[in-house]
C-alpha cells in the first residue's frame, strides 16, 4: 500500500491575477468570426484545435482564427484579436 502526502496544496500563481465576470454569450455562432486563443501553455493548443474542429462542424460558415501567444498573453496580440473577431475561446494547459 501507497501513502501519498500532500506537502503544500495551493498552487504557485504565475502573474498577476485578475477578476472579472463572465463574458455575454453570443446566441449563435453561425456566420461568425471566433479568435482560439492560446498562452502558450503546454496542452492548450490541443484542447483549442479541437474546440475549432468541432465549431466547424457544428458551424459550417464559422470562421475560426488561431492566436498564438505566451504567458501571460501581450496586450497587442488581444487587441487584434478583438479587431477582427466576433467571439474568443482562451485556453491553457498543463
Amino acid at each position: 500500500m501507497y501513502t501519498l502526502d500532500v506537502l503544500a496544496p495551493e498552487a504557485v500563481m504565475q502573474g498577476e491575477l485578475e477578476g472579472f465576470g463572465a463574458a455575454p454569450r453570443s446566441p449563435s455562432l453561425a456566420g461568425k468570426k471566433v479568435g482560439l486563443v492560446w498562452n502558450a501553455k503546454r496542452g492548450g493548443d490541443v484542447a483549442l484545435d479541437r474546440v475549432g474542429e468541432q465549431l466547424i462542424r457544428r458551424y459550417p460558415d464559422v470562421t475560426v482564427t488561431r492566436y498564438n501567444g505566451n504567458f501571460p498573453c501581450a496586450p497587442e496580440l488581444l487587441e487584434e484579436a478583438l479587431g477582427k473577431c466576433d467571439v474568443f475561446v482562451g485556453s491553457s494547459g498543463d
